[in-house]
């Protein structure tokens, strides 16, 4: 969600410098910075914004260029002196022989430039909203390239759980034998062979094996993955999606772990949920 936007607008010889700037976040976190000569349309700009960017730390500069400013702009007299003022109380006085160099980086304050409400009609804010979605679509440009970026990885980090799952098939064929033979060498070294009843031994232990068996949780995690594969190629915002399907996701791992009873199962269940962390971390940043 991190993107860059910038353009430029011009009001009655006023040129306004507009930046967007978006950081990852859950929500949408905006921060506006308006010139007086704009602050009664704040509320219009945030609405603006938060409909086109949806979510993420942003943040709204304007910019009034005052050097290149026309004559619709007043000087904010009280606010200059007052400025002056407070200045003069905190800076050493001997230092200057004059107010001039104090005076003049107030004077490039922006705020200390106003104009009148009526320069600014509804047309102008038509013009302004104009600009405003060219620094927008710049920033959600750039949103979308890094998306492609985090699409990749993700799906990458997708496969690599698919192909650990695939991988633990073998280990756990051999588990059951292993389990099997355990358990009948342990009851032999108490019971004389001749008296172990087969049939129901074998019943017990389908009983045993069953609390170990893995692959209603091997079915269900390969479906969410499809699942996970298929709804990060909608084009819409998905990032929320992404993140409940990776706690699902999560949930069957931690199964397949505690049902494991095997050291080479564990092993692949811990590289599953190191790829899984990565996929949630990087799920947050996704729109």
């Amino acid at each position: 969600m991190t993107g860059y936007g910038k353009s430029n607008f011009k009001l009655n010889q006023n040129s306004y410098q507009i930046e967007l700037r978006s950081l990852n976040s859950k929500q949408m976190d905006l921060s506006i910075k308006l010139p007086t000569t704009l602050r009664e349309f704040e509320s219009q700009i945030r609405k603006f914004l938060s409909e086109n960017l949806i979510r993420g730390k942003v943040d709204c500069i304007v910019q009034l260029d005052v050097e290149h400013g026309g004559m619709a702009l007043k000087l904010n007299k009280k606010l200059v002196k007052d400025l002056l003022q407070q200045a003069l109380e905190v800076l050493p006085k001997a230092k200057y022989q004059t107010n001039e160099l104090i005076l003049q980086p107030i004077l490039a304050m922006p705020e200390v430039w106003v104009t009148s409400s009526s320069d600014f009609n509804e047309d102008d804010w038509k013009n302004f909203e104009n600009a405003l979605s060219v620094a927008t679509n710049q920033l959600t440009q750039y949103r979308k390239e890094e998306g492609l970026v985090l699409k990749t990885d993700l799906l990458n980090r997708i496969e690599l759980i698919e192909s650990r799952l695939k991988e633990i098939e073998k280990p756990e064929k051999l588990r059951v034998e292993k389990v099997k033979e355990r358990i009948n060498k342990s009851l032999q070294e108490v019971i004389e062979v001749e008296k172990i009843d087969s049939n129901r031994f074998e019943q017990e232990m389908i009983y045993y094996l069953e609390k170990f068996d893995i692959s209603e949780e091997k079915t269900r995690l390969t479906a969410h993955c499809n699942y996970f594969k298929e709804t990060i190629s909608i084009a819409e915002s998905v990032g929320k999606k992404l993140n409940f399907i990776s706690q699902e996701m999560g949930r069957e791992i931690n199964t397949i772990g505690s049902k494991a009873n095997d050291a080479e199962i564990q092993k692949m269940v811990v590289q599953m949920k190191d790829e899984l962390e990565k996929i949630k971390e990087q799920s947050f940043n996704v729109l």
